[in-house]
């Protein structure tokens, strides 16, 4: 009869020490899913004067014309023609996303993880 409150500080004791080790392990759910989240966001950027396809979080170098959700063609040229016909160029540094939408490239088609790995962001 003496021996369980004994018993019950030994287990406890010897518990007691991965208490902080089990409360500190992330789950494996949000780990794979920010892993496996895109780094860009899908579109049509200007960078190093070279028009660049961003698709699946990939960057290649635009080889097509590409048409944009409100009818906006961006060239591989960099030349942007709106549905009304008026030509644009694409900025430097300057992106449009799938909706035909001209964004900053740094603030608007990088995802949270990337965006704060750039440096001053």
């Amino acid at each position: 009869m003496h021996y369980a409150p004994l018993a019950c500080l030994a287990l406890a004791s010897l518990l007691l020490p991965a208490a902080p080790v089990l409360a500190q392990t992330t789950p494996a759910s949000t780990a794979t899913a920010s892993a496996s989240a895109p780094a860009l966001k899908d579109g049509v950027a200007r960078r190093n004067g070279l028009t660049m396809r961003i698709q699946a979080g990939q960057m290649s170098r635009l080889s097509a014309p590409v048409t944009m959700d409100n009818g906006t063609v961006v060239r591989p040229d960099g030349i942007m023609i709106s549905k009304d016909g008026t030509r644009q160029m694409l900025p430097e540094g300057r992106a449009v996303n799938l909706q035909g939408t001209i964004v900053n490239f740094t603030d608007d088609m990088m995802s949270a993880p990337l965006l704060s790995s750039v440096p001053g962001k």
